[in-house]
C-alpha cells in the first residue's frame, strides 16, 4: 500500500515511488525484497526522514476494526547493517575480487553473497541509474575491515553523501524533482513514464491520481 510500483518478487530490487494521500510524491527509495514478508528500503535523497515518518504513520493507522495493517513492523536497520555503495565502470571488477566463488546479482536483483567470507547482502542497482553500481549491506562488525580493504583499490575513491545525491538528481528521471524542497507533485502520466506506478489502484494516493 505504501509503494506504488510493481510488486517485487523475493530477490528483486527496484526504485519504488511512495505517495502521500493527496497523490504527492513523498520519495522514491530503493526497495529490496529480501524475504517473503520482508522489504528493505533505502532512500538516497534528502527525503529519508520524511519517508520514514510517513511509513510509521501508515503502519500505525487504526480503523473501525482495529489496525489497518496488523502484523506489520518497521525497524530502523541502520544499526543492523552498514550500507556501502560502489558506483562506476570498475564497480563489478572490484567487487568480483571479493566474491570469487559466488556470482554477483544481476541488475535489479539482491542476494546474499560472501565477500572474503563476510556474509553480506548485495544488490545490483536497477539500470535506471546511469552508472553501474552495487549496494553492499555489511554487518557492522565487519564494515570497517571491508571499507578499508576497498580503499586499497586504485579505482575506489570515497565521495560522500553530497556526491551521491548529485548522482541521483542528475541521472534518475525523477531525481531533479526530489532535489527540490517542499511537496513534489507528479501526475499519473509522469509517474508512468518514470516506471514508478502500477495499473492497480491498491496503493495510497491512487485515488488522487485519477483524472
Amino acid at each position: 500500500a505504501a509503494l506504488c510500483g510493481r510488486e517485487l518478487a523475493v530477490g528483486e530490487a527496484a526504485f519504488e515511488g511512495c505517495l502521500s494521500g493527496d497523490g504527492g510524491l513523498v520519495s522514491v527509495p530503493l526497495a529490496l525484497r529480501t524475504g517473503d514478508g520482508e522489504h528493505v528500503l533505502l532512500d538516497p535523497s534528502a527525503r529519508g526522514p520524511v519517508l520514514s515518518g510517513w511509513l510509521e504513520f501508515l503502519a500505525g493507522l487504526e480503523g473501525p476494526e482495529g489496525a489497518a495493517f496488523p502484523g506489520v513492523a518497521l525497524d530502523d536497520a541502520s544499526g543492523m547493517l552498514v550500507a556501502l555503495l560502489l558506483v562506476g565502470r570498475a564497480a563489478e571488477v572490484v567487487l568480483s575480487d571479493y566474491a570469487r566463488t559466488e556470482p554477483l546479482p544481476a541488475p535489479g536483483a539482491v542476494a546474499p553473497v560472501h565477500l572474503d567470507a563476510i556474509p553480506c547482502l548485495v544488490a545490483r542497482l536497477p539500470e535506471e541509474l546511469a552508472a553501474p553500481g552495487y549496494l553492499v549491506l555489511v554487518p557492522p562488525a565487519s564494515a570497517r575491515v571491508l571499507w578499508r580493504s576497498l580503499l586499497s583499490f586504485n579505482e575506489v575513491s570515497p565521495v560522500g553523501h553530497e556526491a551521491l545525491r548529485e548522482l541521483v538528481a542528475t541521472s534518475l528521471p525523477w531525481g531533479a524533482a526530489l532535489a527540490e524542497e517542499g511537496p513534489c507533485r507528479a501526475g499519473r502520466p509522469e509517474l508512468e513514464a518514470w516506471g514508478l506506478v502500477r495499473d492497480e489502484g491498491d496503493f495510497v494516493g491512487a485515488r488522487a491520481l485519477e483524472p
